[in-house]
């Protein structure tokens, strides 16, 4: 058999590009996962309960993916938030809007996203097979005709292919557990995911099979990861959130005007930085650069110092109390622990504190600067920075420039959004510019 189509990966551009290419009876569409069951990322999205979306000006929506961003701007348009959000609501899928713009279905569970995607793939005419590894893409032509395939079936259909339509196919080579087994396509969706939960199968090995094919990779690594310093200093504080502390990212010591940063909430855990404000900053981050965090941006520090001196005159409170009274945002048990790292004591009367000492705890409030040192790594990395450049794929269909009939979608290539939906929306859109493109030419 030749297929129509064949899907690389059964997760959330995978299979939403399935649930739009509407194959007639008479066409055939597969999907080959590397995992057991399918969707298992799909499921672990939104902590299980799945945020689509974000809610908001589709405009704003470029500033979420970093570099990437203006160059993705069609992609996101063409298929946006609202229209995603119709999408659903149009296959009675309710959704809701939380306060803070994320967008889950009704029921919180991810399961009921899922389901849909796997009824709407079938009623599409694609067949699903699980446990299917693939290791090799191949593009058949008059030169490699002889090397199609090792497997005597597919072998036969290959020679039996007029040369002329031969360049518009493809060999699929995959792994199973009882050996390899070959496929012949007209066309391929890449849909397999990046690095990161790489217990799913979205374990990055695709990105040997491309690189075979000369696309050009964009070294990976880890995103929306939390942040490992030297001498992290807040194990004793784990657990304890600060709300919309001013984050940078740099190489060097000193911070420059075009340092990447963003307001977030950071959290303290018994070993690393987390939290937003953290994790959708790392994807500038590399080990040796330096990570600061304004607790209080709401605060000018030239300010800051000006009250503090003002008010230690005659002050006889203890120190604590009256960081507490000044610093309303920042929990007693931080303060207390930024006075231990400023080498003062916070039940001392604030008229007697060392002034030298009160400005190294401003500056600690204002400034806390660390050496990065690394992250925990993919298994805990919610999406993958890096992947398959831009510029080998043509926005407008998401089908490689080079190689007509071989598309790519999703966290596959070097797009990685913050957190709150922008990920997913990023794997819709660019599932529904290829499967548009792939509609039309069928």
């Amino acid at each position: 058999m030749i297929y129509d189509i064949i899907i690389i990966g059964a997760g959330a551009s995978g299979l939403f590009a399935a649930s739009n290419i509407k194959l007639k009876k008479n066409q055939h569409g597969l999907i080959l996962d590397k995992a057991k069951k399918p969707g298992l990322k799909l499921l672990m999205a939104g902590s299980g309960q799945c945020n689509l979306t974000h809610a908001g000006d589709i405009k704003e929506f470029v500033t979420h993916y970093g570099p990437s961003g203006k160059k993705i701007r069609s992609i996101i348009y063409n298929f946006s938030n609202d229209m995603l959000k119709t999408w659903f609501t149009d296959r009675g899928l309710k959704l809701m809007t939380r306060d803070d713009g994320k967008v889950f279905p009704e029921t919180m569970y991810s399961r009921t996203v899922l389901d849909l995607f796997l009824k709407e793939s079938s009623r599409n005419c694609f067949e699903l097979r699980q446990s299917h590894d693939v290791v090799d893409i191949t593009q058949l032509s008059d030169n490699n005709s002889d090397s199609v395939t090792s497997d005597k079936t597919t072998d036969t259909i290959a020679q039996s292919i007029d040369s002329s339509v031969k360049d518009s196919l493809f060999r699929i080579t995959v792994a199973t557990a009882s050996g390899k087994e070959t496929y012949i396509t007209k066309k391929v969706i890449v849909a397999t995911g990046g690095c990161s939960y790489p217990a799913t199968g979205s374990d990055g090995a695709i990105f040997s099979v491309l690189t075979a094919l000369d696309l050009e990779l964009i070294p990976c690594k880890p995103a929306l990861v939390p942040l490992s310093v030297e001498g992290y200093p807040y194990a004793e504080l784990s657990g304890n959130s600060v709300k919309q502390a001013q984050v940078w990212i740099y190489e060097g010591k000193h911070r420059k005007k075009n340092s990447p940063t963003m307001r977030g909430d950071v959290l303290m855990t018994h070993r690393d930085f987390s939290g937003p404000g953290i994790i959708d900053m790392s994807r500038y981050a590399k080990n040796g650069y330096t990570l600061e965090i304004n607790w209080v941006p709401e605060k000018n520090p030239e300010t800051i110092l000006s009250d503090i001196n003002t008010m230690r005159k005659g002050n006889k409170k203890q120190l604590i109390s009256v960081l507490t009274e000044y610093f309303p945002t920042l929990t007693q048990a931080h303060l207390r622990w930024l006075c231990q790292r400023a080498e003062t004591d916070p039940a001392i009367r604030f008229t007697d504190v060392n002034s030298d000492k009160l400005k190294t705890l401003i500056r600690f409030i204002t400034s806390d600067t660390f050496t990065i040192s690394g992250t925990q790594g993919y298994k805990v990395a919610m999406a993958t920075a890096g992947g398959i450049a831009l510029s080998e794929i043509s926005t407008s269909t998401m089908e490689c420039k080079r190689i007509p009939g071989l598309y790519i979608l999703g966290e596959a290539l070097d797009v990685d959004g913050d957190t709150g939906g922008y990920n997913l929306q990023f794997a819709f859109s660019s599932a529904m510019r290829a499967a548009a493109h792939i509609s039309d030419e069928i």
